[in-house]
């Protein structure tokens, strides 16, 4: 099956991953630093949707994520 091209509605994926403290507060550092630019036709638009393609780069450890879709690229770095 091919994915919808055209979403008619926003949606999002919320993920908290990672330890709590003994308080259940969050630690404050975070793995993946994100900068989204411009798609100036560089690149190839990405096969996935951008939340299936996130969690595979987080399930693959890869260093870093570029997800190239219409007029937006976004740009994901681990900083750890």
């Amino acid at each position: 099956a091919e994915w919808i091209d055209d979403v008619p509605f926003s949606y999002a994926v919320a993920l908290r991953l990672g330890k709590t403290t003994a308080t259940g507060e969050a630690p404050t550092t975070t793995d993946w630093q994100l900068q989204p630019g411009r798609h100036d036709d560089r690149g190839t638009p990405c096969a996935w949707p951008h939340a299936l393609d996130f969690l595979r780069a987080l399930l693959v450890h890869e260093p870093s994520l570029e997800h190239v879709w219409k007029a937006r690229r976004w740009n994901w770095q681990r900083s750890r």
